[in-house]
């Protein structure tokens, strides 16, 4: 067990008050080395584990729609690069990967065959992992002058359900939990900061707050939104310290240029190209208040199940009833209860959002720390409380760890017979579409889900096809919308049977057009598109009809394949050439 360490409470010349915990330089030191390997060991375990339980469940369940979409980016990277070469490549990510350049641009560079493995994006995640696990077990010691409890704290994070689930987790491919991760190492380091006097830390929340943004470009508003407030209030109480002004702003210099330098150009290029995707095509923003309460507060139980997040509760009054008295100053608790709760004021207040998904997921790293370290302590907490409260947090990991592990291996080794079934319909696909004789164009025209046996094909033989994608058929009526402005349902199946002709080489659609209305497609436009495709398949000869697949979710279908389709499909596809694909602008 690590020794308590000794500390000298020291007064800062602008202030006599405590600033937060200072530490002598060698229990620091040593602090910083048992949280460092610590840190080290708990990324290596939880990587190991959730990697393995993924490649599990993989093997039973369908890919998820979301995740197999990000793969998809990963193994038309892949194709480019062995097409064109890692330079060329790379440049043209750089160019037109506006969402999450750090989840590709070091694959390619350093280990191009990660693109194409299943839980490749993994390597991407685990730097995250690490920075995150080391500024917050800084943090927690920093604020209780206990490498035990700093450790303790961090084994719970590492030991909690969502980090596991093989749908939303660390190891599936989100854009936001990896996002969340870098975020949430932002603004332990303001924590850590000393109210922005450590320059050291103040260049760690931007390299951080870069990072995120460069992994997932909207995670710069949940920043903004979360540190904002903590910078103005850091600010204040320098200055009514007595601290000069210069020396206040000067923090802001460092944040604005090296967030300029590191993420600057891609936070401008890209800036209109983001809010008018998300504008237009966010279906799950400015719900009832209601429902977005019910969902993100779902997202969030289930993240931390519970027993474990009631009792992570509990461990945060009880420490902050015993410490009352000790407090360094109840704006450490202040601080830390709005970093908790931030990411729930953001999408339930002012975004009304009801994903209940990945973007819940950015209060986790934080409320996990608002909950165990509530509160920061003038003298340290005393050795007979910490031995007692991290035997309970060791036991709560333990407890969290077990159950977790239990549950996901359980639904990974049993999937349910429908699951089976639509498993074993992608894979179907899968095969279909890699067994012909090139590369190729093809698109579902049922449901928007042709990225997954495209994905099934790609990783069982390296074989990569191009699924049409959204701009030929999707089941949100906001992406019809935003894609054909002012054009009724028909006209849009029009432009979409006129491209299809044109460049998609195969094509699975309803193989009755009248089960259209019996379908779960819940809008005009999604129904007029692949009830009409579904007719051009049957009344134009160029499109040869090779076979039928009988389906319990979709009912009968019918693949078919076109005998006059442009011979640059593909390759105007993988050129990204927008304005020879696009339905709209197709003449």
């Amino acid at each position: 067990m690590p020794a308590q360490t000794t500390v000298t409470p020291e007064k800062t010349a602008s202030s006599a008050e405590y600033s937060t915990a200072t530490v002598s330089s060698h229990p620091l030191r040593r602090g910083l080395i048992v949280i460092s390997i610590a840190a080290v060991l708990l990324t290596a375990t939880v990587t190991y584990v959730s990697t393995t339980l993924a490649l599990q469940f993989l093997e039973n369940y369908p890919y998820f729609f979301d995740a197999a979409a990000y793969s998809y980016f990963n193994a038309f990277f892949y194709s480019k690069i062995q097409s064109n070469g890692v330079i060329a490549a790379v440049w043209d990510e750089i160019c037109h990967n506006g969402r999450s350049p750090l989840r590709t641009i070091p694959l390619a560079l350093f280990a191009p065959s990660l693109l194409a493995n299943p839980v490749g994006h993994v390597a991407t995640s685990v730097p995250a992992l690490l920075a995150f696990l080391v500024t917050f077990g800084i943090a927690v010691f920093r604020r209780s002058q206990s490498v035990l409890l700093a450790v303790a704290a961090m084994l719970v994070f590492c030991s909690l359900n969502g980090v596991f689930d093989c749908t939303y987790g660390f190891a599936t491919y989100w854009l936001d939990f990896t996002a969340a991760l870098w975020a949430g190492s932002a603004a332990l380091s303001l924590v850590n900061s000393d109210e922005t006097r450590s320059r050291n830390w103040v260049i760690a929340f931007s390299i951080f707050a870069a990072c995120a943004t460069l992994s997932r470009y909207i995670s710069a508003g949940f920043i903004f939104f979360s540190c904002l407030p903590v910078l103005l209030t850091y600010s204040t109480i320098r200055i009514r310290k007595g601290d000069s002004w210069r020396s206040v702003l000067k923090p802001y210099a460092y944040m604005a240029l090296v967030i300029g330098v590191l993420a600057g150009t891609f936070l401008i290029v890209n800036c209109r190209d983001n809010f008018e995707f998300y504008r237009q095509c966010c279906y799950s923003l400015n719900q009832a208040f209601k429902i977005s309460l019910t969902e993100e507060t779902w997202a969030t139980r289930t993240f931390f199940q519970d027993t474990v997040l009631s009792t992570m509760f509990g461990f945060a009054l009880v420490q902050i009833l015993l410490n009352r008295k000790a407090s360094a100053g109840w704006h450490h608790t202040a601080i830390a209860v709005w970093l908790g709760i931030s990411t729930h004021v953001l999408l339930i207040l002012v975004l009304r959002a009801n994903g209940g998904g990945p973007q819940t997921y950015y209060c986790v790293p934080l409320l996990t720390f608002a909950l165990l370290s509530p509160v920061c302590i003038r003298n340290g907490l005393r050795m007979p409380f910490v031995r007692t409260y991290c035997a309970g947090l060791i036991a709560l990991s333990v407890f969290s760890f077990v159950t977790a592990y239990g549950l996901h291996s359980l639904k990974t080794a049993f999937p349910p017979e429908t699951v089976k079934e639509l498993k074993a319909f992608d894979v179907a696909m899968g095969d279909i579409v890699a067994k012909q004789n090139k590369a190729l164009v093809w698109n579902e025209f049922f449901d928007e889900r042709a990225w997954l046996p495209t994905m099934e094909a790609f990783y069982k033989t390296k074989k990569f096809c191009i699924p049409a994608g959204q701009l030929y058929f999707t089941i949100h009526e906001s992406g019809w919308t935003s894609q054909y402005p002012n054009l009724t349902p028909q006209a849009v199946a029009s432009k979409v049977i006129n491209a299809t002709n044109k460049l998609v080489e195969l094509s699975v659609v309803f193989d009755d057009p009248e089960a259209v209305t019996k379908s779960k497609l819940n809008n005009d436009y999604s129904k007029a598109v692949a009830a009409e495709v579904a007719r051009e398949m049957r009344r134009n000869a160029q499109w040869k009809k090779l076979s039928t697949y009988d389906t319990k979710e979709f009912g009968r279908l019918g693949i078919y394949w076109n005998t006059k389709v442009d011979g640059n499909a593909f390759s105007t596809f993988i050129e990204r050439k927008q304005n020879e694909l696009h339905p709209l602008t197709m003449k």
